[in-house]
């Protein structure tokens, strides 16, 4: 309420508030920053490469490695083996990323 306290629009914006407190979430200023930065124009073009390397591991997690249903009962069992096969997806993702790099170098290095 501090930044409104100088308002001249705060009897039009309070009107409904009648002896109520507004209370902002602890890190709605990192949401804020997170929303402009995602609108501008860099922002933008990081976004595009979300599907091609965010919304892909879920896909791949859903499609071969059953990640549509749970396999065990219990929240800490289930816990355990996603954490597990997410550092297996990781390990596969840097050996494929490694063997890119290696041949790309081998390429480079036979002309």
């Amino acid at each position: 309420m501090k930044e409104c306290s100088g308002c001249p629009f705060i009897k039009e914006c309070m009107k409904n508030y009648n002896n109520k407190t507004i209370r902002r979430h602890i890190y709605e200023d990192c949401k804020e920053l997170a929303r402009e930065h995602r609108l501008s124009p860099e922002g933008k073009e990081l976004y595009k490469q979300r599907k091609e390397t965010i919304e892909r591991n879920f896909g791949e997690g859903k499609e071969r490695h059953g990640l549509r249903y749970t396999r065990y009962k219990g929240l800490k069992k289930n816990r355990d083996y996603r954490s597990l096969l997410y550092a297996c997806m990781n390990i596969k993702k840097l050996a494929l990323l490694l063997d890119k790099r290696v041949s790309k170098v081998s390429s480079l290095q036979l002309t």
